[in-house]
């Protein structure tokens, strides 16, 4: 198995990560053009620090997701 095929599982994950952040808007639009960037990135010689910035950016994501859940009110 060569470097390009283990990083298709990663490509599909952070150009659908950006396609959707960028489309419907469930998180800020920096996170979307951000996956979209890592994605291109991965398929480069450095395509490792993409695979680190992939798991940096689920947790900003989570913690994104997280706030903004706190700070709604409980539904009726």
């Amino acid at each position: 198995m060569n470097c390009g095929t283990r990083a298709v599982g990663s490509v599909v994950f952070l150009v659908g990560t950006g396609i959707s952040v960028l489309q419907r808007g469930a998180l800020p639009k920096w996170i979307g053009w951000i996956a979209l960037v890592l994605a291109v990135i991965a398929f480069t010689p450095i395509g490792f620090f993409a695979f680190i910035g992939s798991g940096i950016l689920i947790a900003v994501m989570g913690v994104t997701l997280a706030i903004r859940g706190r700070a709604k009110p409980a539904a009726t």
